[in-house]
């Protein structure tokens, strides 16, 4: 999203043109008032969508589960009531999906990268971040108790992975706290003259750096 909308160095007039087949200008070239409106109200619903769109389609499926399973014994809690014939159909109903764990860590990943990344100019994606991860742990808790099959003993080289990923989410947000918070229309500040004289270098300058 960054990238398709942001074109970071290039002149207004580059910017103006709106040239589809140019790579990387976009018709932004700072957070200004206009990106929070146009990007960033898209950006929070979609991290907002996050709270139910990975666990729907589980929760559908483990609902279904559940009332086949009841058909099947005819509303009865014992197990061995089943009108299954043959030990594989038994099976196929009465366990659930692999639990995949790589998949869950991606999900946990994109959404702590973006909440911190974007959050210094919008802050709203903490609550949410928050509500998104605690539904996350609860409809995986459940789901692995209730609804997934057992499954083999995860190593710990994923999980370590993971940590050692996370640290990044920190220099995503300073740099892009950086690039918002300095921006002289946001904060009333004067214009400064870039370090190499052409507007190109408006982002390195003594005072906005400072």
């Amino acid at each position: 999203m960054l990238l398709a909308y942001n074109s970071f160095g290039f002149p207004p007039g580059r910017i103006a043109e709106n040239n589809k087949l140019d790579f990387l200008v976009g018709p932004f070239d700072e957070f200004t008032a206009r990106w929070y409106l146009q990007i960033g109200t898209p950006l929070i619903m979609t991290i907002a969508f996050q709270i139910l769109t990975p666990h729907l389609g589980l929760c559908l499926h483990a609902m279904y589960m559940f009332f086949s399973r009841c058909f099947d014994r005819r509303c009865s809690l014992n197990r061995a009531v089943t009108k299954c014939v043959i030990q594989e159909d038994y099976e196929d109903l009465y366990t659930g999906p692999e639990f995949l764990l790589q998949v869950r860590y991606a999900q946990l990943l994109c959404t702590v990268f973006v909440t911190v990344s974007f959050s210094s100019g919008l802050p709203i994606l903490y609550a949410i971040a928050a509500v998104s991860l605690f539904g996350m742990y609860w409809t995986d808790k459940v789901l692995l108790l209730r609804y997934h099959k057992i499954t083999p003993g995860y190593t710990k080289w994923t999980s370590m992975q993971v940590v050692r990923i996370m640290p990044l989410a920190a220099v995503a947000h300073i740099l892009f706290g950086f690039f918002m918070y300095s921006y002289p229309f946001v904060l009333s500040s004067d214009l400064n003259t870039g370090w190499f004289g052409s507007e190109n270098s408006k982002y390195f300058n003594p005072k906005r750096l400072g």
